[in-house]
């Protein structure tokens, strides 16, 4: 009894929850390395407020994995999909991982061993027909400025938050390949991306005197939209350079290296194939 009792103490001793996930929150928003994406920074944030939320009486000795999954119970009886429970689930990792590994005060993580693994959905791919009205609507003299971005986009598999970080220095055609910088890239990882022929009559047509990528693009990207509303379908430019490329030239690890992914992922997203004459096709998109 008495040693329940000191237990108790030490428990008791610990910061409740939403104590700590303020300060975890505070902790990755003052990183001086600036690891962190903006994006990835407000994710944290919402997560975090809403962990506090959902624990909010619990020492965080207190935590356990019955805790989590009973959270994560009433979650899915609330109606959240199976990718936004394994996104909570995410986040609340890093955050006890944070509490066991920098402030040192639990132990053991409660999350460890849970998983959530989400129904895996095809791609979304653009067909043939609808890459080449993508391409019409690129040609069209008021588009000229998002060019870059969509073709990019299309016929490079650049991530379209990297693809606005780009200007005319990461773009070498002597070499043929576009730098996509360790501060750029989503993994923070650097990599150099080829210019396939393609891609390259589509540079060749842009005016280097002007922005690569303008500071309008969200604008420019809306007008582009009444005009083709397929291509702004969420990752369908980049989701269909990967279909057509393992298509047409069968090689998934470089496929990997290009797109700035694991091997396993690709592989695991990038099941479909297209049939042979429209990979072909997919790749003389020209501009001519």
């Amino acid at each position: 009894c008495l040693n329940h009792l000191k237990a108790r103490k030490e428990v008791e001793k610990t910061p409740f929850i939403p104590e700590l996930t303020k300060e975890w929150i505070d902790y990755k928003f003052n990183d001086p390395n600036k690891t962190l994406r903006p994006d990835t920074l407000r994710q944290i944030r919402s997560f975090g407020n809403m962990i506090s939320g959902d624990l909010p009486d619990l020492h965080i000795k207190d935590l356990t994995r019955s805790n989590v999954e009973q959270v994560l119970e009433t979650k899915q009886k609330g109606g959240w999909s199976k990718v936004y429970r394994k996104n909570y689930l995410r986040y609340l990792r890093g955050f006890t991982r944070w509490c066991m590994n920098h402030k040192q005060v639990i132990d053991k993580d409660p999350t460890q061993g849970l998983q959530i693994t989400p129904e895996l959905k095809e791609v979304d791919v653009l067909s043939i027909d609808e890459v080449q009205n993508v391409c019409k609507t690129m040609m069209n003299p008021k588009h000229e400025n998002i060019r870059a971005y969509m073709a990019i986009g299309l016929f490079a598999g650049i991530r379209s938050n990297e693809i606005s970080q780009l200007n005319w220095d990461d773009i070498d055609l002597d070499h043929q390949h576009i730098v996509v910088s360790s501060k750029v890239s989503k993994t923070k990882k650097g990599r150099l991306v080829p210019i396939l022929p393609v891609l390259k009559k589509w540079i060749e047509t842009l005016d280097r005197s002007k922005p690569l990528i303008p500071r309008t693009t969200k604008t420019l990207l809306k007008h582009f939209k009444k005009d083709c509303p397929e291509a702004l379908r969420q990752n369908v430019r980049r989701h269909s350079f990967a279909t057509y490329h393992l298509s047409h030239f069968k090689n998934c690890s470089e496929l990997a290296e290009i797109l700035g992914n694991s091997e396993p992922i690709i592989r695991q997203h990038y099941v479909r194939m297209m049939n042979k004459r429209d990979a072909q096709t997919f790749w003389k998109m020209t501009p001519d």
